[in-house]
């Protein structure tokens, strides 16, 4: 209850939506090892919002390209004798712009309608006075377009923009934007069409499709939350509630996480999972009923709010619980007195009725029966909805988790099986951290990180992501402690800082938002040190707060200084903290140098640190593109080391503002 006090509180009054400056969508991608239904919702949400993404990217293209065209003399052009003309080449010119600048775009051309018929016009691959070099791939002024897209008749004749569906014409395939060409007087006179291939369209969505296929193969063990990722230009729709269900998850998965990773016995797992399915689902109470093989009955193992011995076994064919069992599917009962297979007996001797209830069957794959967990009466007014189905179906999971890992009664095959669950956490922790970066020259500012764990998986993370089209959030953490319990709470960390960075202006106000979140329900009472930055790409000016991490380095000109002048105390420590924010403007190819103390403390075999002045003195002899610059520091970490294990996790992130 705590933590939804807390929840409450991040969500903030008015906040239910994020404003339409920021142009951006909250998203949380909760993902669950072992429970599979899980991951499965998370990937169509992922796959929905990269596929919106990409229309709105090329919609923003070909309306500003649209910008740049002279629509006035658009209709000059009648003939191909023209394509030579300087005229014509003046009028491609933003059209090869577009593809000069986006190498991923095709094709990008303009249309006209006569009498039902479309004509080429403008095409942005028409060669040069000269050139012999360019592929025979462009059209020719007024060339007939044999086989259209309808979408492009909704632009011209709508007047209204369009992204196509899948396409397929002589050219290839692909998925096109259709912007309208007005006049003065606001009739549609042309279209614009920006061309992507399918080919790129699916290889963005390729590396979605191969996590979530990873991530299937797990049937137990943790959950964390994953990634927030912000599209700009989509306007969120998600209100504080749904944040609220999300972190409120978060809490009840590390609980239950920490119960997998300490003991193996029913009796210690199942009162856990079914306390935190009550504070998940917001019941005012939940039940396990187990299957008893020889009678077939159903009886109650775990239950709150009553006696579980108390009430007798439900045979075969009585009550919903049975029902879900023999019917294989959930059963959402909104009123259980009009449902004539509802059984009053867990009422009787209670204060407590029942209202409406979720029962959700429990099988193993072999279809082997184990029992329904069943939750009861939701809290407030509304009764239980997909998204409650959902999350029951996910805890589902943690049940049958339990029963499996209850069943791995041998020490080796026990063992066998945390090193296999821990390299796959180690693989969904490096997907929670950025692994694309900038394309150089795409963006004005040059992006390099990488993640090195010293165990399986640890506590140090780094995070970039945009918060409008020009302020670029920087992120740099340490997580207190190593492997499993770091990472869990890495997650929740992460998660916070970056819902709060889209939520709220400065970086000082960030961290102080974030810090009272993580404090609020923290009885491990552990702590993150984070530096977090917001970078204004349009003139280099660096907004930054720094809550008890490393400074970063900064390197201009031959010069190499810390930023300073921010320093707080880590988040979680304590609620009610406040942050400093100092603000610097960054020169023309000035280098930040983000990292965790894994760095400057690495380990040599004798134990002897490597030291900041090593470190800096490394850093400033580095030279080329942040790839390369990256690289090199976590050479020369390891040529320190000498070969001694790695003593922490490192995390290096170097960003050149262009």
């Amino acid at each position: 209850m705590a933590n939804a006090e807390a929840t409450r509180r991040i969500s903030g009054r008015g906040v239910q939506r994020l404003p339409p400056w920021a142009a951006g969508s909250l998203g949380v991608l909760l993902v669950g090892l072992g429970f599979s239904a899980l991951v499965a919702l998370l990937f169509w949400r992922t796959q929905a919002a990269m596929i919106g993404e990409i229309h709105a990217g090329l919609q923003r293209t070909a309306r500003i390209a649209v910008q740049s065209i002279d629509v006035g003399g658009h209709g000059d052009f009648t003939s191909p004798a023209q394509h030579l003309s300087p005229e014509y080449q003046q009028a491609i010119a933003p059209l090869r712009a577009v593809l000069a600048a986006d190498p991923e775009v095709a094709f990008a051309w303009t249309v006209v309608e006569r009498e039902g018929v479309l004509h080429f016009v403008l095409d942005g691959s028409t060669p040069r006075p000269g050139d012999t070099t360019v592929a025979p791939d462009w059209v020719q002024i007024m060339e007939v377009f044999e086989d259209p897209p309808a979408d492009l008749f909704s632009a011209l004749r709508e007047g209204r923009s369009v992204v196509s569906q899948p396409y397929t014409d002589e050219w290839g395939s692909f998925i096109s934007a259709f912007e309208p060409l007005k006049n003065g007087e606001g009739r549609t006179v042309a279209a614009l069409g920006i061309d992507l291939r399918l080919t790129q369209y699916e290889a963005r969505l390729a590396p979605v499709q191969r996590a979530a296929l990873l991530a299937l193969g797990v049937g137990w063990v943790v959950a964390f939350v994953v990634g927030l990722t912000v599209w700009a230009s989509r306007r969120n729709d998600r209100t504080a509630r749904e944040l609220a269900r999300q972190l409120r998850t978060v809490n009840a998965l590390l609980a239950v996480s920490r119960a997998l990773s300490t003991g193996v016995r029913l009796d210690e797992l199942l009162p856990v999972i079914v306390a935190q399915t009550t504070e998940v689902m917001g019941v005012e109470r939940s039940g396990l009923l187990l299957h008893e093989p020889a009678t077939g009955a159903l009886r109650y193992s775990v239950a709150q709010g009553l006696d579980a011995r108390s009430v007798p076994a439900f045979a075969p064919g009585e009550g919903i619980a049975q029902r879900a069992l023999r019917e294989g599917q959930l059963q959402n009962v909104p009123d259980c007195k009009k449902d004539t297979a509802f059984s009053s007996r867990p009422d009787e001797g209670t204060a407590l009725q029942t209202r409406n209830l979720l029962a959700l069957p429990i099988r193993r794959g072999d279809g082997q029966a184990v029992g329904v967990l069943e939750v009861v009466n939701k809290l407030g007014d509304e009764g239980f909805d997909r998204d409650d189905e959902v999350l029951l179906e996910a805890l589902g999971g943690l049940v049958l988790m339990a029963f499996d890992r209850a069943r791995l009664t041998e020490v080796y095959v026990e063992k066998q099986k945390l090193d296999e669950a821990l390299k796959l956490a180690a693989s969904i922790q490096m997907s929670m951290v950025p692994q694309a970066f900038p394309k150089p020259g795409t963006t004005p500012v040059e992006v390099h990180a990488q993640l090195l764990p010293a165990k399986e998986v640890g506590g140090d993370f780094y995070d970039f992501f945009w918060l409008d089209a020009h302020r670029l959030a920087l992120v740099m953490a340490d997580v207190s402690g190593k492997a499993m319990p770091a990472a869990l709470f890495m997650a929740k960390a992460k998660t916070l800082v970056k819902a709060a960075a889209l939520l709220i202006d400065g970086p000082d106000e960030i961290l102080r938002r974030a810090n009272d979140e993580l404090a609020a329900d923290n009885d491990a009472g552990m702590f993150v040190t984070v530096f977090l930055g917001i970078l204004d790409t349009r003139d280099g000016r660096l907004r930054y707060s720094n809550a008890g991490h490393n400074p970063p380095l900064r390197a201009s000109t031959g010069t190499l200084s810390a930023l300073d002048g921010a320093d707080g105390v880590a988040l979680g420590v304590m609620e009610g903290l406040d942050y400093r924010s100092a603000e610097l403007a960054l020169e023309h190819g000035d280098v930040l140098f983000l990292f965790t103390d894994g760095v400057n403390e690495a380990m040599d075999p004798r134990g002897q640190p490597w030291g900041q002045a090593a470190m800096e003195a490394a850093f400033a002899s580095t030279e080329g593109t942040m790839a390369a610059r990256n690289e090199a520091m976590v050479a020369a970490i390891r040529k320190h080391a000498g070969g001694a294990e790695q003593s922490d996790d490192i995390a290096v992130l170097m960003v050149r503002w262009l």
